[in-house]
C-alpha cells in the first residue's frame, strides 16, 4: 500500500497550485451581475469615490506621519504653529515691513463695491407664447361661432313661425278670416319668395 500524505507539510516544502499564490480581489459594490445602465453607472461612480477617499486617507496618514517623525526630530510638539524661521528671529524688531509701511503712508482709499452697479438692459419686447394646440383652439373657435351663428338663425326663424302662427290664428278668429290681418303676412311670404328667386 501506498504511504498516507502528512497533515502537515515539513517547514522546508514548496507549496504548490492555486494555495501558493493567491491573488487578492477586489472590493464590490453592489450586485455582480447587473446589466450596463443607470443603476450599473452609479454603483460604478460610488466605488470611485470609495477608492478615492481610501488614497486621500492613506496619503494623509503618510503626510502625518512624517510630519510626526520631522517634529520629534526637531524637538517640537506636533503640528505646533511655530515656525524654524519664527525661532531664529531676532526678537527686537518693533518696526513694520517697508511694503507694510509703504501701504500705512499712502492714504486710505475707499472698500472695493462687492457687487458693481448693474445697468439695466433693454428688453427685447417677449414673443408670443407657443401654445401647443393652436390650430385646433382656433378651429375650435371657428367652429363654435359657426354654431352659436346657425342656432341664432334657427332660433329666429322658430320666432318668427311662431308670430306668423298667433297672426294667423288672430285673422282666423271666430271661424271667418280677416284678410286685412292677414295681408301683412301673405305680402312678407311674397316677398321673401321673390327675393330668394329674383336674387
Amino acid at each position: 500500500m501506498a504511504k498516507k500524505r502528512a497533515l502537515e507539510e515539513p517547514p522546508g516544502a514548496k507549496i504548490s497550485g492555486r494555495e501558493g499564490k493567491r491573488q487578492k480581489k477586489g472590493f464590490s459594490v453592489g450586485p455582480a451581475n447587473l446589466p450596463d445602465g443607470t443603476y450599473r453607472r452609479k454603483v460604478q461612480k460610488i466605488k470611485e469615490t470609495l477608492i478615492h477617499k481610501a488614497k486621500v486617507k492613506k496619503s494623509y496618514a503618510k503626510i502625518k506621519a512624517r510630519e510626526l517623525h520631522g517634529d520629534a526630530a526637531a524637538g517640537r510638539p506636533p503640528f505646533s504653529t511655530e515656525t524654524d524661521e519664527a525661532e531664529h528671529a531676532p526678537a527686537g524688531t518693533a518696526e513694520p515691513h517697508p511694503d507694510r509701511q509703504a501701504l500705512l503712508d499712502c492714504p486710505p482709499s475707499p472698500p472695493p463695491l462687492k457687487h458693481p452697479p448693474r445697468q439695466r438692459q433693454q428688453r427685447s419686447p417677449q414673443k408670443p407664447r407657443h401654445t401647443p394646440y393652436a390650430k385646433e383652439s382656433t378651429l375650435a373657435t371657428t367652429l363654435r361661432k359657426q354654431r352659436e351663428e346657425a342656432a341664432a338663425q334657427r332660433h329666429a326663424k322658430i320666432a318668427e313661425r311662431e308670430r306668423a302662427r298667433r297672426v294667423m290664428a288672430k285673422a282666423r278668429s271666430g271661424g271667418a278670416r280677416k284678410l286685412g290681418r292677414e295681408s301683412v303676412l301673405l305680402l312678407e311670404r311674397v316677398r321673401k319668395v321673390i327675393g330668394a328667386d329674383g336674387g
